[in-house]
């Protein structure tokens, strides 16, 4: 976001879609909420399927750059207790963008999101693991889905804590490093 009115925009829509059904949204309810007119709204945005179509670009989009780190890594190089630095880096902007993430993957969020961000996962995952495993391994293996859909899960979960009580990014990305070996070690062997 580039300026205090966009952020305004985003948090309106981001808190209406954690409260109602995307479909339910309207520009009045977001700039009544944003404490905008509907011309300001108009400046930012076409309509609300483009301003959907943006904030999901930062969140999927802020992700597949973050996650496009692994293909210069070597596994082997990070210790059994630390996390793995994408891993790492993807839950810190997560949180950076906690509101937009929990609205999207929220009960009022989309099926499209969250298999369009196993997608984004599942792709880096699967070129990842395949040069590590020395073999070649596509989206839909079953350890690399079972492993995608645990930590969109985690994350949801995550989002959903109260802030007290939350792991931190660290935490959260060390249990996931550590699956991931288990994952790696699990498919050598097949």
């Amino acid at each position: 976001m580039n300026t205090d009115t966009e952020q305004k925009i985003q948090t309106a829509f981001s808190t209406l879609l954690q409260q109602m059904d995307a479909s339910q949204i309207t520009v009045r309810k977001i700039c009544d909420s944003a404490h905008i007119s509907r011309t300001t709204f108009y400046t930012y945005f076409s309509d609300i399927d483009g301003l959907y179509r943006y904030l999901e670009e930062i969140a999927l989009g802020g992700m597949e750059s973050i996650l496009n780190d692994w293909r210069y890594l070597d596994f082997r190089a990070f210790s059994p207790n630390e996390p793995f630095t994408p891993l790492l880096k993807m839950h810190r902007y997560i949180l950076l963008h906690e509101s937009l993430y929990a609205a999207f993957m929220g009960m009022h969020g989309s099926m499209m999101f969250r298999q369009k961000f196993t997608t984004v996962l599942g792709a880096s995952c699967a070129s990842f693991v395949g040069r590590q495993i020395h073999r070649e391994v596509t989206e839909d293996d079953f350890y690399l889905q079972f492993y995608v859909g645990g930590i969109y899960n985690a994350i949801y979960y995550w989002l959903l804590m109260p802030k007290e009580r939350r792991h931190t990014p660290e935490e959260l990305a060390i249990s996931e490093t550590k699956m991931l070996r288990r994952i790696i070690s699990d498919m050598q062997k097949a």
